[in-house]
């Protein structure tokens, strides 16, 4: 969403020099950080009355420095560092005296960041005695002067929405990650051109390959002279010659095709989720190779196809969708034999126990509906008619052959989630039933809005991400006059069941919802799935969450990828917390798969009875074992 703005800012203030040499310098004008986060602002409030209050925004690493006012800052620190001989050890005294030696413009501007914003300034230096930019959290220092500026305008009455953020920075988790087709080959090729130019005596070249946008077969292999590729640059209070930074340039195809398409990126929803890289197409040069066309950025095929209705979404897969997504929306879910054709039948199981008597004795006086009729507390198994080898009596009767179903998501988001959708639509395609879905989870099921679900309109949606087909409610207990209004809206549309997808919370409505019908003799069903990626459910008959896997291999990959930079650069720790508030399951996935040095267990904390500070001894520990070990 708000990389727009941030684009806007480069595009409308640098300008590039070109030299016969090709070397590129930029010069910021004076434009002010806090023009910057008005134009952000702007964005926002602007989606806010469309009814999008939400978005996503990229931020360069290097932005502050960019940005005249706060280049002239970094520049005064760095020249007041190297004329320091003794730097003070500790933050205070270091921000008091570099504080002290700034101009009043610096001093102003220094003091006007966050505390933290303006140590990471002063406390992380690189060798040449420079502010390292890339440490500094500029997503941070920009969401809190974002909060400043949009609670001013809604105490002006300019914004009438609400503004949370979540900040990533996505770094080194790419660094060491499996390559792609293109660098495996590019690489490959790299290393026998090196190898080929030192056997003809070169030297001071770079190993080059061109024509990447061709095969492999037809690229150009070479060497470039490095002397030429410098530039001079400021280090430690001295002009020296250095390999000049390539820049994005303003007036190049790639960032003119950017240019033409950010306002419409802005407002609307036009993003793309490639997928995993290990799945990607024959086509595969980087885009700063070959600049993408019109029909790459909107994909042909999905564009062509026309749903017959348009359901819930903000986001529409016509939209939305890469060559990837779309094979993958045409590829069909595997199914369980059983359930192939509707040759099953569905039988009763033993009956489960309580967990205790005391859970036993309060569930009979809460649920007396759910309870009174033992059928209910046996679990039930679904299997081919010709394998079954029991009583009539203990296979569940038939009630209805067409039956009306309605869905809702109850619950955060989660891997897999349209596929329940799929899934269900396959049974209504086959018995004629009808199938809808509520729109915006408990919030439909209330106000009984909702939309017919119909294979043409599910068709892209099938193996993707996200909840967006009908959207979801938070996993939040419904209070006793929610519940009565879903009750009304059960009869008011005569389902002969409900499936409720969420967590732990929407299976205890679940169970109170049941109980209402039944005592009320209404005909609908209630019916949960377990989507929850957290994996917070667990049952010996219940092997798996939704959503678990996808998110423990993903989480998996990424902190994989972080091991292998670790191991590379051989001077960082990473410190990676993983989603999981109530339960430690899905970080003990990925810890067996990954296997880090160290994995702080919440239930084994609580059970060792450790505190805090018994954590961080336990850390110092490991970390002074392993540094007294010799490589």
């Amino acid at each position: 969403m708000l990389l727009s703005a941030v684009i806007h800012f480069f595009s409308h203030n640098t300008k590039i020099f070109n030299f016969d040499n090709r070397l590129e310098e930029v010069e910021a004008k004076k434009k002010k950080l806090h023009d910057i986060v008005n134009e952000m602002a702007d964005i926002i409030v602007k989606r806010q009355e469309l009814n999008k209050g939400y978005g996503v925004v990229l931020v360069a690493e290097g932005l502050i420095e960019f940005i005249k006012e706060i280049n002239d800052l970094i520049k005064e620190i760095n020249e007041i560092f190297s004329k320091i001989d003794n730097k003070p050890t500790e933050a205070d005294k270091l921000f008091d005296l570099v504080c002290s030696q700034l101009t009043p413009e610096g001093q102003e501007l220094f003091l006007f960041f966050p505390r933290l914003i303006a140590e990471q300034l002063l406390i992380d230096r690189d060798p040449h005695g420079n502010a390292q930019i890339g440490k500094i959290d500029t997503e941070k220092l920009l969401v809190s002067l974002l909060k400043t500026e949009l609670a001013n305008r809604k105490a002006a009455g300019k914004f009438k929405g609400e503004f949370l953020a979540i900040t990533h920075f996505l770094g080194y988790e790419g660094r060491s990650a499996f390559p792609t087709l293109f660098d495996s080959d590019y690489c490959y090729s790299l290393g026998v051109n090196a190898a080929a130019l030192v056997d003809r005596g070169s030297t001071g070249l770079m190993s080059v390959i061109r024509h990447l946008d061709k095969e492999p077969e037809e690229w150009l292999a070479g060497g470039c002279p490095l002397v030429p590729m410098m530039t001079v640059e400021r280090r430690k209070g001295k002009d020296v010659p250095v390999i000049k930074k390539a820049l994005v340039e303003l007036d190049g195809r790639l960032f003119k095709i950017f240019e033409k398409e950010r306002e419409k990126w802005a407002i609307a929803n036009h993003f793309q989720a490639p997928g995993p890289i290990q799945f990607e197409f024959k086509s595969r040069c980087p885009y700063i190779v070959k600049p993408p066309t019109d029909e790459e950025l909107t994909f042909k095929e999905a564009t062509s196809f026309k749903a017959p209705n348009r359901p819930y979404s903000k986001v529409y897969p016509t939209e939305n969708l890469n060559p990837l997504a779309y094979a993958r929306a045409k590829t069909k879910p595997q199914l369980t034999a059983a359930l192939h054709e509707n040759n099953y039948e569905v039988i009763f199981s033993d009956p489960l126990k309580y967990t205790s008597a005391d859970t036993k004795k309060i569930a009979e006086n809460c649920y007396s509906g759910l309870t009174k009729e033992s059928p209910i507390l046996h679990s039930v198994e679904i299997v081919e008619k010709s394998s079954v080898k029991c009583s009539k009596e203990s296979i569940v009767k038939l009630q209805n052959t067409s039956p009306k179903i309605g869905v809702a998501f109850c619950g955060k988001e989660f891997p897999g989630a349209h596929n329940i959708l799929s899934g269900l639509m396959e049974f209504a395609v086959r018995t004629k039933s009808e199938l809808i879905g509520f729109l915006g989870g408990t919030k439909g099921l209330i106000e009984g809005v909702f939309t017919e679900i119909t294979p043409e309109s599910l068709e892209l949606y099938v193996n993707q991400g996200g909840l967006h087909y009908l959207g979801r409610s938070t996993d939040n207990e419904w209070t006793a006059q929610e519940i009565d209004e879903v009750l009304k809206t059960c009869n008011k549309l005569s389902l002969d069941g409900l499936v409720l997808v969420g967590g732990p919370n929407a299976y205890t409505d679940a169970v109170r919802l049941s109980n209402l019908l039944l005592n009320q003799e209404a005909k609908t069903r209630v019916i949960t799935i377990p989507g929850n990626a957290e994996c917070t459910i667990g049952h010996p008959l219940m092997e798996a969450n939704v959503g678990f896997d996808s998110a423990s291999k993903l989480f998996s990959q990424l902190i994989g990828n972080n091991m292998k930079d670790a191991a590379s650069a051989v001077k960082l720790w990473y410190f990676m917390r993983i989603l999981g508030k109530t339960s430690s399951r899905l970080i003990m996935e990925v810890a067996l798969r990954t296997q880090p040095h160290m994995v702080l267990v919440s239930e084994e904390l609580a059970q060792d009875g450790k505190d805090f500070n018994d954590v961080i001894m336990d850390i110092c520990d490991l970390i002074c074992e392993r540094a007294e070990l010799v490589i």
